[in-house]
Order: structure tokens, then sequence, then C-alpha cells
């Protein structure tokens, strides 16, 4: 097996990919306690508002 370094490219693309993620939900919930509706909100990430409401509300409840 060749040795790459593929792995550690990864690695790093998902860790900066748990970085956005969080920082989306972290945007969300703030957009949302201000006022947005999940519908602006799912607009801006390219979402329905059922969509949005389904990713982020829990994060409304913790």
């Amino acid at each position: 097996m060749k040795t790459t370094k593929h792995p550690r490219e990864l690695s790093a693309a998902e860790a900066d990919a748990i970085v956005a993620d969080s920082r989306i939900e972290a945007a969300a919930l703030q957009a949302h306690r201000d006022g947005a509706s999940w519908g602006v909100i799912g607009a801006q990430l390219g979402m329905t508002r059922q969509g949005a409401r389904q990713r982020f509300e829990r994060l409304t409840t913790s």
C-alpha cells in the first residue's frame, strides 16, 4: 500500500467541516433567537423552511 498525503488532507477537511457545521448551527440559532423565521434561515442555507426547522429546532430547546 502506497502512503500518501490524502489521509491527512481528509482528516483536515473533516475537521474543517465540523467547525463549519458548528458555525452554521450557532448562526442559525442566533438568527432564530433574533426573530428570523425558519423560512428565512432555510433560504440562506439553500434548504426549505421545514429542512431548517428539522435541522436546527433541537438547538432551541437545549
